[in-house]
């Protein structure tokens, strides 16, 4: 084929997808039955990401920065502890005794000089 020649812009009948693909018009018309399926994954991706970025936020147990000195979950008040569900039904939480709140101090004295 030499360069003076035009492109055949019919193949078999029907326009080639070269042609079809530059067109804009035609554009959208290439592959419609693909559209359920971009969005139902978009839909997916979109709140696969805004899971993961809230998780980093709001839950206690992810801890973006090892470097601290006691993780979050072990940094609690035990003189007066708090439910951590967000509801609670029939379940008391009962002061911590003298004798186990000072071995748990020893005990994370003890991790810390490690």
């Amino acid at each position: 084929m030499s360069a003076d020649q035009p492109v055949k812009e019919f193949v078999g009948g029907q326009v080639s997808a070269a042609k079809q693909m530059s067109r804009p018009i035609n554009v959208g018309r290439v592959g419609t039955e693909l559209y359920p399926l971009i969005f139902f994954v978009g839909i997916t991706v979109v709140g696969a990401a805004a899971f993961a970025i809230s998780s980093l936020f709001r839950k206690n147990d992810v801890v973006i920065k090892h470097h601290a000195t006691i993780p979050p979950w072990e940094r609690m008040d035990l003189e007066h502890p708090k439910p951590g569900k967000f509801l609670t039904f029939n379940q008391r939480y009962d002061q911590v005794k003298p004798e186990i709140a000072k071995l748990i101090k020893e005990m994370n004295e003890a991790d810390m000089k490690k």
